[in-house]
């Protein structure tokens, strides 16, 4: 496996010029318009997903290797570890030709049979995915703030509760009862 972060996605999404005058905001009398895709923008995930498609799609058929993306966050795994390391600098290539850079603090380009991948530790050797210590420190934290409200009976926000409810769907095979006490 490898993974690699893309630099600045959002950045290299370009903003179609019939909707530069929608996208943008006055400062100090001065107005400012955005000629690349703002990263607070509600549907920016969607669009940038949307473009990395055929290049995803490149990968999988042309080099025969399994990805997956996730907005700018993109794992590599092959079988063979040789087709994976002949296939890193086409990865790298294919990324630089669309002008997008790799970010080498939050990448690695040498296959491994474990990667931290979205705050997972994905252990191909061993067939085993787990929570990152990080995670799991937050998710108990976040089940414990739940459980005092629950006690206490107190009224809760329905969007921390969306909020608990999807990451808890998300990592319910990784907490165990023992980490509540």
């Amino acid at each position: 496996m490898i993974k690699i972060d893309i630099e600045n996605a959002y950045h290299y999404a370009t903003v179609n010029t019939n909707f530069k005058n929608y996208l943008g905001f006055k400062f100090k009398d001065k107005t400012y318009r955005y000629i690349v895709m703002p990263f607070g923008l509600k549907h920016a995930s969607f669009v940038f997903n949307k473009t990395m498609r055929p290049v995803m799609k490149y990968f999988r058929e042309i080099l025969s290797i399994r990805c997956l993306a996730y907005s700018n966050d993109l794992i590599f795994l092959s079988q063979s570890k040789k087709h994976l390391q002949l296939q890193v600098p086409r990865i790298v290539n294919k990324l630089g030709s669309m002008d997008w850079s790799i970010c080498k603090d939050m990448s690695l380009l040498i296959p491994t049979q474990k990667v931290e991948f979205l705050g997972w530790v994905i252990n191909s050797s061993e067939d085993q995915i787990s929570m990152t210590i990080q995670r799991r420190a937050q998710m108990i934290t976040i089940l414990s703030k739940w459980r005092k409200i629950s006690q206490l009976q107190q009224p809760i926000k329905i969007k921390y509760l969306a909020t608990m409810i999807g990451r808890l769907i998300f990592s319910d095979t990784n907490l165990n009862e023992e980490d509540f006490l």
